[in-house]
């Protein structure tokens, strides 16, 4: 079955994108500097962040976005002190200051909660996750497991993606997103236990059984926050978060997976670390 040009002309995007940032995502990772990468983990959640308010907007809730905006680069930079408890102390005054700052919107009170609802839950949702891939990076091998991580949620994608376009029959969550399939998720899990039983080549500890388990799991989770975005926009009526990155849509459009799929491997990581 051939494919329409529009099709096919958004597949080459999606190849050239991915030919252009993932060298770049790989020099950065490796050997970038500690403060580069937060840097650079701040500007991206601080655009997904964006997005994410923007999101909201549409749908008449006018988050406290340059206060959430403020209060999401303080989250991600705090990780620059490896010491939780400037996380916590962030994340407290973030509540605090998103609820006082309530008090001064006149006028507004019909949006006060909403508003403070949203602000927090996006700060929650991007520069909070998105912080456990600088732990993940601290941990022992850390590089190399945020780079594993990387590939296999990027396998994910490419597997569900690819295999749903051409194999896909029976729809996954169609009140959700119609275009995923069984077959697409199916595609996807297997690529991403590929990609772990690869990297036993260099992490010659990683018995094959866990590998599986990591694969399967990180698959698992990486769909469920595909779905979760998906979920966002079918609720906002929009298809794509923005258009910031060629054959990909917005930030938020790239990264939906990986925030999910963060926190599961690096508290996986760091157990099995300790056996």
């Amino acid at each position: 079955m051939s494919q329409s040009p529009l099709k096919l002309s958004n597949q080459i995007q999606r190849i050239l994108t991915a030919a252009v940032l993932i060298p770049l995502v790989l020099l950065v990772v490796l050997y970038g500097h500690e403060t580069l990468f937060c840097l650079i983990l701040s500007a991206i959640s601080l655009l997904a962040l964006y997005e994410f308010y923007s999101l909201l907007e549409i749908k008449g809730i006018s988050c406290f976005t340059w206060l959430g905006l403020g209060l999401g680069l303080l989250l991600n930079l705090a990780c620059l002190k490896d010491n939780p408890s400037w996380i916590i102390a962030v994340a407290t005054l973030s509540v605090l200051a998103c609820l006082v700052y309530a008090i001064l919107q006149r006028g507004q009170q019909s949006q006060v909660v909403p508003a403070v609802a949203g602000t927090l839950l996006g700060l929650f949702y991007l520069p909070w996750l998105l912080n456990y891939l600088l732990y993940l990076r601290r941990l022992a091998q850390g590089r190399w497991l945020l780079i594993l991580l990387f590939f296999a949620v990027w396998a994910c994608d490419s597997g569900a993606y690819y295999v749903g376009s051409r194999l896909g029959k029976y729809k996954l969550a169609p009140n959700i997103s119609p275009g995923k399939t069984i077959e697409g998720a199916i595609g996807g899990l297997g690529l991403s236990i590929l990609v772990f039983v690869m990297a036993r080549i260099w992490l010659a500890d990683l018995s094959i059984t866990t590998a599986i388990m990591l694969g399967l799991g990180v698959g698992i989770i990486a769909q469920v926050g595909d779905l979760c975005e998906s979920q966002i926009k079918r609720w906002a009526g929009v298809k794509d978060t923005g258009s910031l990155i060629p054959g990909h849509g917005g930030m938020l459009d790239r990264i939906d997976s990986l925030i999910f799929a963060a926190p599961f491997f690096y508290y996986c990581s760091d157990f099995i670390l300790k056996q």
